[in-house]
């Protein structure tokens, strides 16, 4: 009986001691809640400011040259040299490639030669010509003698500036040069390869670059003249404008656009794939601070904002973000503090208890 009577009075006590923990611990979670004792990191508030904003629409594109020039050569030959490097900025008129080979070389031979003879048959015609004029003066010959020489002469001079006309041509045939000012690129051919008046060589394209791309615009918008910010794969921003906007739509239904300006010819690269923000209407409106907005787990827009009282969740409703600023459509005016550093900490706090709020 003795065990037995320990037995229940230590039980009765186990459960009474459990019984008292549990009742502070159940007091202590509905106690009131002291802010100012909470240890929480700096607030901050600011007030909501008018901000300028911007309704934009995207786009897709390509960089390319404004000209792109296809380099043919206009007789048939072997590329001898290649007087440039790829990627190379030339001058018009620079020589690019040159020809030759054995059809080449003969040809040139057989007009040096011609040009050659021609010249000495001309040196000797005029010797003719002086000496018949000399005989005509003294009725030693006939004038139809002196006219005749004259004649050939005159033959000899006109075979002669066609034979150098030919030689400067095939010179000029196996000197191909630059048909502009640009970049050279895209060879296709290499030193020692034998070509044909149809074989593509390379191109020359313009310095000057353009951004042909793709936009779905709502109807009654004019994208004329449109300022866009293109953006390209290694993070460079350049900013350009509308220049064209193509007649005829893509078979997706998107408007093809041409985009150029200093700063896309500059920047970019021929090929490059680039996006842009076209911006059709600017306009100034009341925003907070990114930081300021937050969002509850069903994803509606709050900010709190702090008053004399104490801290006031409200419901927001949001606009455009840019530029790390937040449109603010309804729910705070210019004169709330609204809280931006730690506004979560406050927001994920107990209202109820923690803060005097305003209902």
């Amino acid at each position: 009986m003795k065990k037995q009577f320990i037995f229940w009075v230590t039980a009765l006590s186990v459960l009474a001691g459990a019984v008292l923990l549990f009742d502070r611990l159940h007091q202590n979670s509905h106690s009131p809640f002291d802010a100012g004792s909470v240890k929480i990191n700096t607030i901050e508030t600011t007030l909501p400011e008018l901000q300028n904003f911007s309704v934009r629409l995207h786009c897709f594109g390509t960089v390319e040259s404004r000209e792109r020039v296809e380099i043919k050569p206009v007789t048939d030959g072997r590329i001898i040299a290649v007087r440039v490097e790829d990627g190379t900025h030339v001058k018009a008129n620079e020589p690019l490639f040159v020809l030759g080979g054995k059809s080449a070389v003969h040809e040139k031979e057989i007009l040096r030669t011609q040009v050659s003879s021609l010249e000495k048959q001309i040196a000797l015609m005029k010797d003719v010509v002086s000496s018949r004029s000399y005989a005509a003066s003294k009725k030693l010959t006939t004038q139809e003698n002196l006219l005749a020489a004259k004649a050939r002469l005159a033959a000899l001079q006109g075979e002669l500036a066609t034979a150098r006309q030919k030689l400067a041509a095939l010179n000029d045939s196996l000197l191909i040069r630059s048909p502009m000012d640009g970049i050279f690129t895209a060879r296709l051919v290499s030193q020692g390869q034998y070509v044909t008046r149809a074989t593509p060589l390379a191109d020359v394209i313009s310095d000057e670059l353009r951004i042909i791309a793709r936009v779905f615009v709502p109807e009654d918008t004019d994208l004329n003249g449109r300022t866009v910010i293109v953006h390209n794969a290694s993070g460079k921003d350049a900013e350009g404008k509308i220049s064209t906007v193509l007649p005829a739509k893509a078979p997706d239904g998107a408007t093809v656009v041409w985009i150029e300006g200093s700063e896309i010819s500059n920047t970019m690269k021929p090929g490059e794939s680039v996006s842009g923000r076209i911006v059709i209407r600017e306009y100034r409106a009341l925003a907070v601070p990114g930081d300021a907005v937050l969002r509850d787990d069903k994803g509606k827009t709050f900010a709190v904002v702090e008053t004399d009282k104490g801290y006031r969740k409200v419901r927001v409703i949001t606009g455009s973000v840019q530029h790390g600023w937040c449109e603010i459509i309804s729910g705070v005016t210019s004169t709330d503090k609204v809280i931006t550093r730690s506004a979560y900490e406050i927001f994920n706090r107990d209202f109820s208890s923690s803060y005097r709020l305003i209902d």
